[in-house]
């Protein structure tokens, strides 16, 4: 697997576009923003992706919310979140491995 300047691995994989393709989708940031209590997970549109986010750890979420909803690289969710760039990619790893079994 190749990695990118900050570290991060890359995917070959399809999976991660089609997430965040969903993730993207029209009015969920919108509930992000104006919602708590991660209210946006019961807005996608695609029933999978819903469960599959239920079973995310709170860490695992608030990764996803800083990198697709408040638009942070790597480097700023491991500053922020205050974790090592090898603990994101283990976080990172489950949640593409939880979120391929039900899509």
């Amino acid at each position: 697997m190749e990695t990118r300047a900050d570290g991060m691995l890359i995917y070959d994989d399809q999976l991660m576009e089609m997430a965040e393709g969903i993730l993207r989708a029209e009015g969920l940031r919108e509930t992000y923003h104006r919602k708590k209590n991660h209210a946006w997970i019961g807005e996608t549109e695609d029933d999978g992706l819903t469960e599959g986010l239920k079973d995310l750890t709170e860490a695992q979420i608030r990764i996803i919310e800083l990198v697709f909803f408040e638009g942070m690289c790597p480097a700023d969710v491991r500053r922020i979140m205050e974790m090592s760039l090898k603990e994101i990619r283990i976080e990172v790893r489950s949640i593409r491995k939880t979120l391929s079994k039900v899509m």
